[in-house]
């Protein structure tokens, strides 16, 4: 639905805090070099939200900063019951990975993939978001205790669809800055289907 398209409701409701939304989870356990995940922390905070939606056992409920409240009667299992970041199609979605290595070993050569997928309830891959849904970076070298951040954006398409997206994060081993290749001996360290959690409407 478009911004105009909303079907509003008319009860007052009250305004979530407008504050950043930071998306974290643990590391699933998947790939070829299981153990090193436990020394990589990370996160997902998507920025400047154009509102809040709620999530509970009716559906899910879309509030606009600057606009009135909507309903989809969409049930989704109990544990996305909860508030994410909202955006409408044709935003751009500006948002961070931020990556801390909390061991005593260096990382060299990280190659880090972010992917906007539809959400799959199962908690596993979704349908991608596009053709044009992918961020990629290549990390040199990450210390132990050290913090990096990564800044990424996605054009929303115009897709007619709303209700909840994931970002699907993969980290991994790659031999060279030759990180463009989509085939290569990259060796999976972390692949997190649904490292964060996000909401447009159509």
């Amino acid at each position: 639905m478009k911004k105009d398209a909303a079907i509003f409701l008319l009860f007052p409701l009250t305004v979530l805090l407008a504050v950043p939304f930071f998306a974290s989870a643990e590391a699933m356990k998947t790939g070829n070099h299981t153990g090193e995940e436990r020394f990589l922390e990370y996160s997902i905070e998507y920025l400047d939200p154009q509102g809040v939606t709620t999530v509970d056992s009716l559906g899910i409920w879309f509030k606009p900063f600057y606009y009135g409240w909507s309903f989809l009667p969409t049930i989704v299992p109990e544990k996305y019951f909860d508030n994410y970041p909202l955006y409408f199609s044709g935003d751009i979605l500006n948002f961070r990975v931020r990556l801390k290595n909390t061991g005593k070993r260096v990382f060299e050569n990280i190659k880090i993939i972010a992917i906007q997928e539809r959400l799959n309830p199962s908690g596993l891959k979704g349908a991608d978001i596009g053709d044009q849904n992918t961020s990629k970076w290549f990390v040199e070298r990450l210390g132990p205790g050290e913090i990096i951040t990564l800044n990424g954006s996605f054009a929303i398409p115009y897709s007619g669809e709303s209700g909840l997206d994931q970002t699907h994060l993969q980290i991994m081993h790659w031999p060279n800055e030759d990180f463009t290749r989509e085939v290569g001996p990259g060796r999976i360290i972390i692949d997190d289907f649904q490292a964060g959690i996000w909401c447009p409407t159509a």
